[in-house]
């Protein structure tokens, strides 16, 4: 009996692994990696969570356990992750698994401008794990393309997308000519170490693809942000009326005057300079002196 059993089980061993190299049986690829949050700093490397997508592309479920994979980006390894759990593949389907994962800060930010000047970027990876009942230890090479947004939201997301933004409009003066407008630029650093800006600068449009502008912002200082602070800098700006609307009359009846920023700021780390984009939609109307930040 002991005899039928171990030929049964040699038998199954032999058969997955023919159904492997054949291609009868694909290896579940990753199809994408969300950052969901950091909650820690050491050794030059963020440790956060996210979930891997990982996709069954076989009919048949696949129980899956110690799931790692590494991602590469000009031959540097970025970024490592894995499992905590075990857990099934349903078959044709796309499973979202929780992992734990690290960055690596420096190699990341050296190709920084590079990558955020992307829609989507492109990483060599492998991903390690055991799969099927039979717990075989494969390892698969595939390249993973991530939207940059995922990028930015994961290392510096918190604060390009929430530590970047106009707070506090105001409107010192208007006329049919000009508008100046007053406003704090508020920078919150919810990263575990100082940032420095170096460069600010952001165009005021009459439209959000506008390509002339109607009034202009400079940094002329160097600020530094301390950890897990925020920072106000007091600014202002003046707005040309004339070119920020061709009918300046027609839009003050309306009670409705767009302005639309958009610039950057120059984020200096360890001598890398990052670039966050900085674009926010002001409303104003001249009739009642009131200005709000549109959500769009």
């Amino acid at each position: 009996m002991r005899k039928i059993v171990v030929k049964i089980l040699i038998s199954s061993l032999f058969l997955a692994g023919v159904l492997y190299t054949c291609g009868g049986i694909k290896v579940p690829e990753v199809t994408g990696i969300e950052l969901t949050g950091m909650d820690s700093f050491a050794d030059g490397k963020f440790y956060g969570q996210g979930i891997v997508t990982i996709k069954n592309n076989n009919s048949i479920q696949i129980a899956s356990k110690n799931v790692e994979f590494d991602l590469f980006y000009r031959n540097k390894q970025v970024s490592s992750g894995e499992t905590q759990e075990n857990f099934v593949l349903k078959g044709k389907q796309a499973t979202r698994v929780p992992v734990r994962f690290a960055i690596m800060v420096d190699s990341l930010l050296e190709y920084a401008n590079e990558i955020l000047g992307k829609d989507t970027v492109e990483f060599n990876s492998k991903v390690t794990g055991n799969f099927t009942a039979l717990s075989f230890k494969i390892s698969h090479k595939q390249v993973i393309k991530l939207p940059t947004k995922t990028l930015i939201s994961g290392l510096v997301g918190q604060l390009a997308q929430e530590g970047v933004k106009i707070s506090n409009p105001g409107v010192e003066k208007f006329t049919l000519q000009k508008t100046t407008l007053t406003f704090d630029l508020n920078v919150k650093n919810t990263l575990p170490f100082d940032l420095v800006i170096t460069e600010c600068h952001f165009d005021v449009l009459n439209k959000e693809d506008a390509t002339n502008s109607s009034g202009e912002w400079e940094l002329t200082d160097v600020v530094t942000i301390p950890p897990d602070t925020d920072t106000l800098i007091n600014s202002k700006a003046v707005v040309n009326n004339f070119q920020a609307a061709t009918d300046i009359l027609g839009n003050v009846m309306k009670r409705k005057l767009d302005f639309y920023i958009d610039g950057y700021a120059m984020i200096d780390y360890k001598g890398s300079s990052i670039k966050i984009p900085l674009k926010q939609h002001l409303v104003f109307n001249p009739l009642t002196g009131e200005i709000r930040v549109q959500e769009d």
